[in-house]
């Protein structure tokens, strides 16, 4: 029984010397061992989305309102859209007794949240 024992407590012990050591590599990984890619491309997409201070969004703005830099030069804006884009929204109802008198008016305002989507969103 107790040569079950140390050959378990040994076998431990080199499995955790061996997680500390791949931890140990995996955290100071050789710069030279990981590829790089680089690739020059002429347009970027930058997707954004403004709120005014009362989180508000803000949907009438145009080109002039936006300025982008890279490396501290300014960058020309090549085209400018206000599009609406697909969202995905989960939705959690907390059902315990602390909501019974809430729970009707968060059922009424998720349905709303779902009443409102537009064609490609997805809910959950």
């Amino acid at each position: 029984m107790w040569q079950v024992r140390n050959y378990l407590l040994a076998g431990l012990i080199a499995l955790v010397v061996a997680c500390a050591a791949f931890a140990q590599q995996t955290r100071n990984p050789d710069p030279q061992a990981r590829p790089t890619v680089k690739i020059d491309v002429d347009v970027v997409v930058v997707p954004v989305t403004v709120v005014d201070r009362n989180n508000r969004y803000v949907a009438s703005l145009s080109r002039e309102n936006f300025h982008v830099w890279e490396d501290k030069a300014e960058q020309q804006i090549l085209e400018f859209s206000q599009d609406d884009a697909p969202m995905s929204l989960g939705i959690l109802l907390d059902t315990s007794g602390s909501m019974t008198e809430a729970l009707p008016g968060a059922r009424r305002n998720a349905g709303e949240c779902l009443e409102t989507g537009a064609q490609g969103d997805e809910y959950f």
